[in-house]
């Protein structure tokens, strides 16, 4: 329907032809001349009268700061794929952003994953007129899931229990930026997933988190925290330890003291999930997940051995596998499992499009007053897209999981690639667990904010990752199959 609007005979259509086709680079001259006229004129006025003291002369600034982002959005839209990488970028040193009066912020991250995605629907709708998505089983069920969410929005607020709209009204905002962060999210995936062209952006991302991994472990061994805004939350542990350990392992073309190297940042950040914080399941046991998947695609022999090994560890240390056991409930007891009963109870109620956006939350004020929430991705989306949008959600991470199955088949051995491939099959297979211990995908409102984007959008970006890879390789080997 959006794509109709912009047809050849409508006025849009003929005013698009003849601005942007026809007369394309007088538009873009004689645009510019104009927009710089009367944006001088717009500081003109502004500055007018000023006496430039303390931060006075910032009003006439703002006509400049606005070229200056209008050139800024230019050059993101004509480089795409530059942008996903400042999305990857800022997302690990500015974790920062936007007070809105409420106690959270929108984060940097989340404003520049927006304006990209406006400006990748934008290509797609008005200038290509042409919707393509490169084929992946992950597609159907992102698409399926963002109409759900949606859906979920409105259908919660006409379908809601009485005692509970007045709550649910009072926070639209919440629940409008929730709903933006689950739309947002596999839209990112699927932008990574199209605009991810070439092996050297998959390289840049890959060496990006190992380096930045590399020297926020240092900085936490030797000062065991991270200053602001630098962003090591979340999942990151994992995603550097993996993608370093898959480069060791796999990449038999560095030099060995780079795969040493490598070894010792896997090292570093498993030291940290489990030797400084082994009461943390969320930290260690995906780590260790994902390096076990690792050993067993290099040596099952190694792996059936590592597997006696620890066996035989925990046999001769039963206490400290009680003080682990001890540890994880009294951090959190049977709070979780009495929350994930709670949210289920609600969602009997409406379980054919959940409570909507953050609804459950404020099921959970109205009821039960002050109690603990899920804290794991099945649990909240489940409560707050009901059945549809649970089924779907699931689906992207299968359908994401095939593809990454399907790139060890056919990645060339003993390099990067394969590396690259073996690490990120790991990465999205760890997805099924992170989700299950906590909101690492996607961020509860209520308890990680908002700004827990910033740390969830990373798994979209791997899963995009992948299936970029997998037609990047695809494509190679069709162009060398011509060739012969």
């Amino acid at each position: 329907m959006l794509v109709s609007l912009f047809g050849r005979r409508t006025l849009i259509g003929k005013l698009r032809y003849y601005f942007l086709e026809r007369h394309y680079s007088q538009t873009i001259r004689y645009g510019l001349i104009f927009l710089c006229l009367a944006l001088t004129l717009a500081s003109t006025v502004l500055f007018r009268g000023v006496i430039f003291v303390g931060t006075d002369f910032l009003p006439g600034l703002i006509p400049v700061l606005a070229f200056v982002g209008l050139a800024a959005v230019v050059v993101l839209y004509n480089h795409l794929e530059m942008a996903l990488l400042l999305v990857v970028v800022v997302s690990t040193l500015l974790a920062d952003g936007i007070g809105t009066g409420t106690g959270t912020k929108i984060t940097f991250t989340f404003l520049l994953a927006i304006l990209v995605a406006g400006l990748w629907l934008f290509r797609l709708v008005v200038v290509d007129r042409h919707i393509t998505l490169r084929p992946s089983p992950a597609n159907a069920p992102a698409i399926i899931f963002i109409i759900t969410v949606v859906i979920s929005t409105v259908w919660s607020t006409v379908f809601v229990d009485q005692e509970v709209s007045y709550l649910l009204n009072d926070k639209l905002f919440p629940r409008l930026m929730t709903a933006a962060v689950l739309i947002i999210s596999p839209l990112t995936m699927l932008i990574f997933a199209r605009e991810v062209k070439s092996i050297r952006s998959i390289r840049f991302i890959i060496w990006w988190f190992i380096l930045v991994g590399t020297i926020f472990g240092a900085y936490r061994l030797a000062f065991n925290n991270l200053p602001a805004p630098l962003n090591m939350r979340g999942q990151f542990p994992t995603w550097v330890g993996v993608l370093a350990i898959g480069q060791m392992l796999f990449n038999t073309r560095l030099h060995p003291v780079l795969r040493l190297f490598l070894g010792v940042v896997g090292g570093v950040w498993f030291y940290i999930t489990i030797g400084l914080g082994i009461s943390w399941l969320s930290g260690w046991v995906p780590l260790t997940f994902t390096f076990g998947i690792l050993l067993l695609l290099y040596s099952r022999k190694l792996t059936a051995l590592a597997m006696v090994g620890l066996l035989i560890f925990l046999l001769l240390n039963t206490q400290l596998v009680d003080e682990i056991v001890g540890a994880e409930t009294n951090e959190s007891g049977d709070t979780r499992t009495e929350a994930w009963e709670r949210a289920l109870n609600i969602y009997d109620d409406h379980f054919l499009f959940g409570t909507g956006p953050a609804g459950y939350a404020f099921y959970f004020a109205t009821y039960l007053g002050p109690v603990g929430f899920s804290h794991n991705n099945y649990i909240d989306i489940i409560s707050q897209t009901g059945l549809p949008g649970f089924l779907a959600f699931v689906a992207i991470w299968v359908g994401i999981a095939v593809v990454s199955v399907r790139t060890c088949f056919i990645v060339p051995k003993g390099g990067f690639e394969q590396a690259a491939a073996y690490a990120l099959l790991a990465a999205n297979l760890s997805t099924f667990i992170t989700m299950a211990l906590g909101d690492w995908v996607t961020p509860f409102t209520y308890t990680q904010g908002l700004g827990g984007i910033d740390y969830t959008i990373w798994a979209w970006i791997l899963g995009g990752l992948t299936i970029a890879f997998h037609h990047i390789l695809r494509s190679r080997q069709s162009g060398e199959a011509v060739s012969t």
